[in-house]
């Protein structure tokens, strides 16, 4: 139930990237024509009869949107949980190495 309560958590806080990327995409991008916001890295792309990029340009805006969502992205967030304890993890398995989450776990009881 701990990880289940931690997991709500962090997802709240992923609901709200998400809305905050969506918004600077709008902001930054270009309406498409079904109603949806497009935001490219190169404008002015060139390509030769085979296909490959011959010249491109970097995107201003996009420049701007990268930077608005890295600073967001840097602002540190703190939850409140209780810590795990072995008993809470018993039985539990995993194929994957989750090193952040170990840091989670308070082996002393």
């Amino acid at each position: 139930i701990k990880v289940t309560d931690l997991l709500k958590k962090v997802q709240v806080e992923l609901d709200v990237i998400q809305a905050k990327r969506n918004e600077l995409v709008e902001k930054h991008g270009e309406k498409q024509e079904d109603g949806s916001f497009l935001i490219t890295p190169f404008i002015n792309v060139q390509t030769n009869e085979q296909g490959e990029i011959t010249s491109r340009e970097d995107n201003p805006k996009f420049q701007e949107f990268q930077q608005e969502f890295q600073a967001f992205l840097q602002e540190e967030k703190e939850f409140e949980f209780e810590p795990f304890t072995a008993v809470d993890l018993e039985g539990a398995y995993s194929e994957f190495n989750y090193v952040q989450f170990y840091k989670l776990v308070k082996l002393d009881q």
